[in-house]
């Protein structure tokens, strides 16, 4: 494939066909839909994350909601500013335990 071409792939001057989609689809062992939607997650993903919550209480589930929005909210925080010294830092302490 030639650089041009990536190049105008990526800029959506135009958009690669169904072969070539199927193509890269396959060399990077992802559906054709995690191309085209741009879905973070692959499907595999998603079932892991459902089936470990399902195992925990509802209370539980609360709970790592309420941490994983926190620790996503410090990233995107993180990535607008990329020039914050401050880590955050996570152990039992800071979780309740």
């Amino acid at each position: 494939m030639e650089v041009a071409t990536i190049s105008r792939y990526e800029t959506g001057a135009t958009l690669p066909s169904l072969v070539t989609l199927e193509a890269v689809s396959a060399l990077l062992s992802v559906p054709i839909t995690y191309l085209l939607t741009g879905d973070v997650l692959l499907p595999d993903e998603k079932e892991q994350y459902l089936m470990m919550l399902e195992s925990l209480s509802p209370d539980d589930r609360f709970t790592v909601m309420n941490v994983v929005t926190t620790l996503v909210d410090c990233l995107h925080k993180k990535t607008k500013n990329p020039h914050t010294k401050k880590k955050l830092r996570v152990d039992s302490h800071n979780l309740g335990q």
